[in-house]
């Protein structure tokens, strides 16, 4: 296991036995147990076990019932998750498909410039760069990045992820230019968070010295 997946690995636990006794006491579209249901598909996603994430998630939405006020959170998340299930297992239209409900969801009931719009508009732009349609992809990781770098100075390294995947798409775009000045500024936050010898910066200094 990779550092990490003992904790995915035991958060799936816990969310399995708290689904048994929900699917019981409250019903399978109660919000308790869908946000549940949602977290569960998501742990198996972190663990890249992306077909019974799908799975899991595939079946919470195609059951979901009428959207009223009190599920609007739960819709929003399943959304989301199966969304990110869908790019993980490289199915990269169902995963357009799903964010491009959730950003009308999210535009409809919280407006533009929200954390959550950000969030569903880098997962967009993950599948845009699946599809190799990089110019949407671009201009998707763009705002993702003006966003972040007016909101989220606290969180850096959403910041220098979001400059890394810009930078490849810049590259795939041959604008070999602006991409080697965005891994230059993604080098300069990962090494100043993660260290020069964490394999992400590493990884990003392989780039640099390939261009």
């Amino acid at each position: 296991m990779k550092n990490n997946d003992a904790g995915f690995q035991s958060l799936a636990e816990h969310f399995e036995e708290r689904l048994k006794g929900q699917l019981i006491t409250l019903g399978n579209y109660h919000p308790d147990t869908i946000n549940t249901r949602a977290s569960l598909g998501e742990m198996y996603r972190m663990l890249r076990k992306h077909a019974k994430a799908v799975e899991i998630l595939e079946e919470l939405y195609k059951g979901f019932p009428e959207v009223t006020e009190e599920l609007k959170m739960g819709y929003e998340l399943t959304l989301n998750n199966l969304g990110a299930a869908y790019n993980g297992a490289r199915q990269y239209q169902k995963a357009l498909e799903v964010h491009e409900k959730l950003e009308e969801c999210i535009l409809n009931n919280r407006g533009v410039a929200n954390k959550e719009l950000s969030s569903c508009r880098f997962n967009m732009a993950v599948s845009y760069e699946g599809l190799n349609e990089f110019e949407k992809a671009r201009q998707l990781y763009e705002y993702v990045l003006d966003w972040c770098t007016q909101n989220e100075q606290d969180d850096p390294l959403s910041i220098g992820q979001t400059t890394l995947d810009l930078a490849r798409v810049y590259y795939k775009l041959n604008s070999i230019d602006k991409a080697r000045e965005l891994f230059k500024s993604a080098h300069v936050i990962f090494s100043k968070e993660l260290g020069r010898n964490h394999e992400a910066t590493l990884e990003i200094k392989r780039w640099l010295d390939y261009l």
